[in-house]
């Protein structure tokens, strides 16, 4: 059968399908051996039947919903809502929590994305010297098989090589400065089209051909990302995702690429560009490293260069914390350091890092700890002002408590009355700076665990700020404690979310297309490739809140469908043969009318007769649209009940 061209089914075959669920189940069972992968949303999937998630595996359900593109409407199956998780004292990061199905679809397009690139990646990009990067994971396809592991999805290994690389090229470079750039909300801010149009000049034609990557291909995932991002630009930040860390990654090796040609272009031959996701470092030899204030401003012309090149080649922008470190200087070194250490990694909350920087064997893990108890006490002292100020904080040090035998010495006795002691008179309010570790550490003695739930509970806050301590609480229960999930609901920001966790079940049956049944949303959309194009269509300029254009795409889908309903077999269907139809099938007087309506207010809009000097045309407003909706949906349901009626008789 002829591929449809404008849907996921013509670039997105069952194999990529089943990677991806072969994906998230690796996440999910990971989660017993691993507290990284125990997050909201990973959680939020291991608690659906492990029979149903098998079932979005299959080829049948492949078929019927995400192949021909069924998924846009099915909004009881296919969601994704928006949440903020603070960035310190000042900022805030989008989240997304997601359903099972639609994060499937974002893997799926994700793992496609990294197998059309692998020649460019693995016999061009990472043949480059100059340039080292890293997103945090390590997955590939390889004679058409790809592994998911512990070490390939979880970013630890992949950082500590990031480390090394950067320590290596920085720590005893004295004539070296060190650009580090960052970009600012950069999956909110990623254009996903320009990404596309990148590969589509850097992939081999034989690749593109085999892998179907043409406009059509760009168009359907270009559409996609609009549609789970709310119309704007962007890929969805979803904890503990690997797919849009890849995603993001892929991006930047264009910018990479960019960089580079800059550099060689002005005759730098002494540099490096090493890259974690967007945290990118250029260490690089000033062409008069002997003079610092020449050697800096050097380094200003070129960072103007670089931010010039993000914005107008890539359209996305370096943030404040954006800096230029002179190694020559010892004072600059030390700053470097020190920032570099405490910097965190782009994961769902502060997670834990190990730098994989030399230490001297003679530091026992007994002096680590004390120097873990010393950064605590000084938390401690510090107060409020450490809030403000994060950055005096030794996240370096605190995160040591993730090393084996930090941890085994933590479990002892002697080391939890030790934490009880500095946990007594503490401002729990202080865990904000480091909320992972220090909820650890808070709960190591079942004390002063108990002190801290009681504080939560009681807290009377409930902001972002206020959230994130619970919900790492809440991880640390496996998200197993029903009174702190309940604070939870004292932030209204987040209550649509957990209505939709605590369901712990989807909708299959009524998935949301008007309400209809999924028995009769078949019947009506399978093998209706004009009828989804113009439900997709409609669903997209809903999120755009451009009713205009939505509306004409609903008679269009409206009266499509009663063309495939109607037996009549009129050739020229027309406004009055759907008015005809309705009346046949006994539908509601005043849903006809509204009916009738609809179609004369799609003849008087502007979007459908724009050239017309003589229409007395205007927008289409929310409320109208609503109404004419509603109409819809309830002559749908009619017909589905006519249908089931017929079936018990």
């Amino acid at each position: 059968m002829k591929l449809n061209k404008a849907s996921l089914g013509y670039f997105i075959n069952i194999n990529f399908w089943r990677d991806s669920y072969k994906l998230q189940e690796k996440k999910i069972d990971l989660m017993e051996k691993n507290s990284h992968f125990v997050t909201l949303n990973v959680n939020y999937f291991s608690r659906l039947k492990k029979s149903l998630r098998r079932l979005y595996s299959t080829k049948a359900y492949y078929e019927s919903r995400v192949k021909n593109n069924i998924f846009y409407d099915l909004s009881n199956e296919y969601f994704i809502k928006k949440y903020a998780i603070p960035k310190n004292v000042y900022g805030l990061r989008n989240y997304s929590f997601i359903s099972y199905g639609l994060n499937l679809i974002h893997n799926s397009i994700g793992l496609y994305l990294l197998k059309i690139t692998d020649d460019f990646i693995y016999n061009y990009y990472k043949k480059i010297n100059t340039i080292q990067s890293f997103y945090g994971g390590n997955i590939r396809y390889q004679d058409n098989e790809i592994n998911f592991l512990q070490n390939n999805i979880y970013y630890r290994t992949e950082y500590k090589k990031f480390r090394k690389v950067l320590t290596q090229h920085t720590k005893d470079n004295k004539e070296h400065v060190v650009l580090r750039l960052d970009i600012q909300n950069y999956f909110d801010n990623l254009p996903i089209e320009k990404l596309l149009l990148y590969l589509h000049e850097s992939i081999k034609p034989n690749d593109k051909v085999e892998h179907n990557y043409d406009e059509n291909t760009i168009k359907e995932i270009d559409t996609f990302y609009k549609f789970i991002m709310d119309n704007k630009k962007g890929i969805p930040q979803i904890d503990n995702c690997i797919i849009s860390g890849f995603i993001g990654h892929l991006y930047l090796c264009f910018l990479d690429l960019s960089i580079d040609n800059l550099m060689k272009s002005l005759g730098y031959d002494d540099y490096r560009i090493i890259r974690y996701m967007d945290d990118i470092y250029l260490p690089f030899k000033p062409k008069d490293s002997s003079d610092n204030s020449k050697s800096i401003k050097e380094a200003v012309e070129l960072l103007s260069r670089i931010k010039d090149i993000t914005f107008y080649d890539f359209q996305l922008i370096i943030n404040n914390k954006t800096k230029i470190y002179n190694l020559g200087n010892q004072k600059d070194k030390e700053e470097f350091f020190k920032d570099t250490k405490n910097e965190s990694v782009l994961e769902f909350l502060d997670v834990p890092i190990d730098y994989g920087d030399e230490q001297s064997e003679e530091v026992t893990p007994e002096q680590t700890l004390e120097e873990i108890f010393q950064e605590l006490e000084n938390i401690k002292s510090g107060g409020v002002t450490l809030e403000i100020n994060d950055s005096e904080i030794n996240q370096y040090i605190l995160h040591k408590i993730f090393e084996k035998p930090l941890s085994n010495l933590l479990n002892k006795s002697e080391y939890k009355s030790r934490l009880e002691t500095i946990f007594q008179d503490f401002d729990f309010d202080l865990l904000k700076v480091s909320p992972l570790v220090l909820t650890i550490l808070v709960m190591k003695s079942d004390t002063t665990k108990e002190e801290y739930i009681n504080y939560l509970l009681h807290k009377e806050a409930s902001t972002s700020n206020d959230r994130i301590l619970v919900i790492e609480a809440l991880r640390q229960f496996k998200f197993g404690h029903d009174d702190l999930f309940k604070k939870l609901y004292e932030d209204k920001h987040f209550n649509e979310i957990l209505a939709l966790y605590k369901t712990n079940a989807l909708d299959y049956k009524n998935p949301g297309y008007f309400n209809l049944s999924i028995e009769y949303t078949y019947k009506i959309l399978n093998n209706s490739p004009l009828i989804i194009k113009q439900m997709e269509l409609r669903v997209l300029n809903e999120i755009r809140t451009d009713y205009s254009v939505a509306l004409n795409h609903l008679v269009n889908e409206f009266q499509s469908i009663c063309y495939s309903l109607d037996t009549r077999g009129i050739k020229n269907y027309k406004a009055t043969s759907v008015e005809e139809f309705l009346k046949i099938q006994s539908i509601d007087h005043f849903n006809c009318i509204k009916i009738r309506n609809m179609f004369d207010r799609r003849n008087n809009n502007l979007v459908s007769h724009s050239g017309d000097e003589n229409l007395q045309g205007k927008a289409v407003t929310k409320e109208e649209y609503t109404i004419y909706k509603a109409a819809v949906s309830s002559c749908l349901k009619h017909l589905e009940a006519i249908v089931l009626s017929r079936r018990a008789n």
